[in-house]
């Protein structure tokens, strides 16, 4: 089950091939039907592909119900229910992740996120800054509430950070996209998420879902990309020219 779950999830956010994805979940919830993870992944399968937060809460629910310490799953589920507007709901859930964990701030601080997904741009400002002692100069979870709360300057200083860490190791660029969105720069932002395209950002099959995109929605170039998004597959990005062979450049 596990086999099929980790291929499954490779599917869905590496190669963006949803038919493969959707199989390899169903086999790994077959498998073993008590796999927490499985029900989870099916659940953000449901979500971010399937369009379809009602279903994905009941997977994530039942993910819960037999993992119920584990953060992601409610954070997972803060944001299906802010794909059906229910405010109360997500941040509850929030909330939960919170208690459950209170280091846990993978892709920024839950509560920030639901504050920000209803427009409470000044709380998620507030968030970071108050209720963590030492937030990063260069977050861009940060960057994007400064934006949209007014506080411009603040948020156009982390870019710099951001770009030239971006030319020595990994930086996922639809982070960069979403603060140029949230300042309105909608040019620099569709080519930061064209490069996170190419990069294969494991962000890619939620750009529709992020509150942080929806400056750019009705831009024509964001829905043309969310619309290739949707139809699967990848552009095929060759190796650099002094990339080693394939069988000497294999990881262990």
């Amino acid at each position: 089950a596990e086999g099929h779950l980790h291929l499954g999830y490779i599917a869905m956010s590496y190669d963006l091939d949803f038919a493969k994805a959707k199989r390899e979940l169903e086999l790994a919830l077959k498998l073993r039907p008590s796999l927490a993870e499985a029900h989870a992944l099916m659940g953000f399968y449901l979500l971010r592909v399937g369009k379809d937060p009602a279903a994905a809460r009941k997977q994530l629910q039942a993910a819960e119900k037999l993992d119920p310490l584990n953060p992601w799953y409610p954070r997972w589920e803060a944001y299906a229910a802010i794909a059906q507007g229910d405010e109360p709901g997500a941040m509850q859930l929030a909330q939960r992740v919170g208690r459950l964990d209170p280091g846990f701030a993978y892709n920024g601080d839950a509560v920030a996120m639901v504050d920000g997904a209803f427009g409470r741009w000044q709380a998620c400002v507030d968030r970071y800054t108050q209720q963590h002692a030492t937030p990063s100069a260069s977050s861009p979870q940060l960057a994007v509430c400064q934006a949209h709360a007014g506080y411009a300057a603040q948020a156009r200083a982390t870019l710099p950070t951001l770009l030239a860490d971006s030319q020595h190791r990994y930086v996922d660029r639809t982070y960069i996209a979403a603060i140029y969105a949230a300042l309105g720069d909608k040019d620099a932002a569709m080519a930061q998420l064209e490069q996170a395209w190419q990069d294969r950002s494991a962000h890619m099959d939620a750009l529709w879902l992020n509150p942080w995109y929806r400056p750019l929605h009705g831009d024509p170039r964001f829905e043309a990309l969310v619309a290739r998004i949707a139809a699967g597959g990848h552009p095929s990005v060759p190796p650099a020219s002094n990339a080693p062979p394939a069988s000497a450049s294999a990881s262990p």
